[in-house]
């Protein structure tokens, strides 16, 4: 029905868009000790170096930015997966 179809389209568009932009983040990565380490739903997970810190803002602008402008996104720090805080940028 028009109601599932209008659904599909907006989730694969989405996940669309993040593989996109998660490639780009990995491309920008590959100089460094960070990198990406998966993704999940509409999210890309980064396992971050200490030393790449000054990049988060960047990283951040380029998951965002895509063909149909900017959409907001978080950013949340953390050891480990289950234990991560809300970072503001």
């Amino acid at each position: 029905d028009q109601r599932k179809a209008l659904n599909y389209l907006i989730q694969s568009t989405t996940s669309d868009i993040v593989m996109e932009n998660a490639y780009k983040v990995m491309k920008k990565l590959s100089q460094c000790d960070s990198f990406l380490a998966f993704t999940m739903h509409d999210s890309i997970v980064l396992d971050f170096s200490k030393k790449d810190h000054d990049m988060v803002r960047e990283l951040k602008s380029i998951f965002e930015t895509n063909q149909f402008g900017k959409f907001l996104s978080n950013v949340n720090i953390g050891k480990n997966f289950g234990s991560m805080r809300k970072l503001k940028i």
